[in-house]
C-alpha cells in the first residue's frame, strides 16, 4: 500500500494462491490489483497472470502484474523463486516449483508512487 497521509492512500494489490503438490496438470489464480480510496486518480490495479503445472517436471509461474509505469515480475519455469517487480507500483511474479523440490518464495511487488501536483 501507498499513502500520502489521508489526502492520497492506495491498497496494494492481493497475493496469488499457492498450488498444491502434485504431478498433474493444475492452475493456480493470480492475486489482484489494489483499489486507491482517496485521492483525485483513483485507478485500480491489474492482476498478475495464472501460474501452470503441465506436469511433475513441466511448471510455469506466473508474471506479476504490470503498473503504469511498466511490467511486472517475470514468471520462472521449472525450479525459480519469483521476480520482484520492476516498474513502480508492479507485481512481483509467483515462484516455480517441481514435484521434487522444496517450496520457493514469490517475487516481492515494487514500491508504489505518488504523484503531487502543486498548484500557484
Amino acid at each position: 500500500s501507498t499513502s500520502f497521509g489521508s489526502d492520497v492512500v492506495a491498497g496494494g494489490g492481493s497475493g496469488g494462491a499457492g498450488m498444491a503438490a502434485g504431478t498433474s496438470f493444475d492452475t493456480a489464480l493470480p492475486g489482484y490489483g489494489g483499489t486507491a480510496t482517496a485521492g483525485d486518480m483513483l485507478l485500480a490495479g491489474t492482476p498478475g497472470a495464472a501460474g501452470l503445472r503441465l506436469d511433475g517436471a513441466t511448471i510455469v509461474s506466473g508474471n506479476g502484474a504490470p503498473s503504469f509505469f511498466g511490467g511486472g515480475g517475470r514468471g520462472s519455469v521449472g525450479n525459480g523463486n519469483g521476480s520482484t517487480g520492476t516498474a513502480r507500483g508492479s507485481g512481483g511474479s509467483g515462484a516455480a516449483v517441481s514435484s521434487s523440490a522444496t517450496g520457493r518464495p514469490g517475487g516481492a511487488g515494487a514500491a508504489g508512487v505518488v504523484w503531487i501536483w502543486e498548484f500557484e
